[in-house]
C-alpha cells in the first residue's frame, strides 16, 4: 500500500460511515481527495507523496499556496501523507494549525501522525480506526490530547507519543577517496553513526538506490538530507576549491545551499588532518565556520560524541533556567 493507495482506501472507508464526514472528490493519480467533516464543517484535503527522499517544508508550503481551493471549494486544513518528511517538516504542524502529517511505514506497518491536535476528534478517530483495521501500529503526538476526548472503543492499544520515537535524522557524507585507509576510516565513522540511530547516506552503500547515477545521488542526497558531514582533508579541500571530480560537484551543490541556509546548521565540517595544518584541510568557504577536529586518534570517542550531539541537536551541558536578578546595593564612595 503506497500513500496514494492509503488515501484512496481511506476515502472508501469514510464513505461507509458518513455520520462523520462527506467525501467530496478523489483523484488517485494525483494522490488527492477532499472531505468535509459534519461537526465543524471543515474541508480537509489529503495530499500523498511517493518519494523516499524527505519532503521538505518548502514543498508543503508551496502546495498550500498553490492550492487554496479544491474542486472550487476553499480549504481549511491540509493532511500530507508520505514515506519520509524532514525534521523541519515534522515541526510545521506545531506552528501551523492547518497542517497535519501522516508518516507511512509500509515495511514496519507503522504510522506516525504529526499535528494530531489539528484534526477534529472524529477525523482523528477515523484515521486510527482505518489504520488499525489495516494492521498498522498507530502513534501520534499528544500535544493537545490532554484537553480532548478520544473515543476509545476502537483504539484499545496504548498510543505511543511520536516524540518518544523520533524520525532518524538523514545525514549525507561528502568525502574524498584519498586512500583505501582513509575510506575505511570514513566507513567506520559512518557505522558508528548508524549504530547511534543516525540514518547515513554514503556512496559505498547507497549509490545503487539512485540507479548508480552519481550526479543524481549527490544532488538528491545533499538536498534531501537533514545534515551534511564534510570529511575535510588536504586533498578534499583542494578538490573542493578547484571544483575537481565528485568532491567538486558536491561542493558546487553544497555552496549553493550553504549561503541560502537560514540557520547555518545543516553543514558540519569534520577535519582529518595529518600534517598539522588544519586550515589547508578546509575548503576556503569553511575556514571561518565551526568544525570538529578528528585529527588526534586518542580523542576519537570524545569527538564522535561531539559529532553525534551536533547532528541530534543535543548539547552536552543543558542550559540552565534564567534566575532572578539579585538585589544588589550600591555603596557610597
Amino acid at each position: 500500500m503506497d500513500s496514494f493507495d492509503f488515501i484512496q482506501a481511506f476515502g472508501a472507508y469514510l464513505k461507509q460511515d458518513e455520520d462523520r464526514a462527506y467525501v467530496y472528490a478523489g483523484q488517485k493519480p494525483n494522490g488527492l481527495f477532499m472531505l468535509r467533516t459534519k461537526n465543524a464543517h471543515k474541508k480537509y484535503v489529503f495530499k500523498g507523496y511517493t518519494t523516499e527522499q524527505p519532503v521538505i517544508p518548502l514543498r508543503l508550503l508551496n502546495f498550500i499556496a498553490k492550492t487554496p481551493k479544491f474542486k472550487g471549494r476553499k480549504l481549511d486544513n491540509y493532511i500530507f501523507i508520505g514515506y519520509s518528511f524532514s525534521i523541519l517538516s515534522c515541526k510545521l504542524p506545531k506552528t501551523n494549525k492547518n497542517i497535519s502529517l501522516i508518516l507511512l511505514d509500509t515495511n514496519q506497518r507503522k504510522i506516525d501522525i504529526y499535528g494530531a491536535v489539528n484534526l477534529e476528534d472524529g477525523l482523528l478517530e477515523s484515521v486510527i480506526e482505518f489504520s488499525e483495521a489495516n494492521n498498522f501500529e498507530v502513534s501520534y503526538d499528544f500535544e493537545g490530547q490532554i484537553s480532548r476526548s478520544i473515543n476509545k472503543k476502537s483504539t484499545k492499544k496504548e498510543v505511543i507519543k511520536s516524540e518518544q520515537r523520533e524520525i532518524p535524522p538523514k545525514v549525507f557524507i561528502s568525502y574524498s577517496w584519498d586512500s583505501a585507509e582513509h575510506k575505511l576510516w570514513v566507513l567506520k565513522l559512518v557505522s558508528e553513526l548508524m549504530r547511534n540511530g543516525i540514518d547515513v547516506l554514503i556512496d559505498e552503500w547507497d549509490l545503487e538506490k539512485y540507479k548508480n547515477d552519481l550526479q543524481f545521488f549527490m544532488e538528491a542526497g545533499i538536498r534531501g538530507a537533514n545534515k551534511v558531514i564534510m570529511v575535510c582533508t588536504t586533498n578534499y579541500a583542494q578538490r573542493a576549491n578547484q571544483r575537481i571530480g565528485g568532491v567538486g560537484v558536491e561542493n558546487t551543490i553544497i555552496t549553493g545551499e550553504f549561503y541560502d541556509e537560514i540557520n547555518g546548521t545543516k553543514f558540519i565540517p569534520i577535519v582529518k588532518c595529518s600534517n598539522g595544518n588544519i586550515t589547508s584541510s578546509l575548503p576556503s568557504y569553511l575556514r571561518t565556520k565551526y568544525y570538529i577536529d578528528f585529527s588526534k586518534e586518542d580523542q576519537y570517542m570524545e569527538k564522535l560524541d561531539e559529532l553525534i550531539r551536533k547532528i541530534l541537536g543535543i548539547p552536552k551541558y543543558k542550559k540552565p533556567a534564567l534566575g532572578k536578578i539579585p538585589s544588589l546595593i550600591s555603596e557610597e564612595i
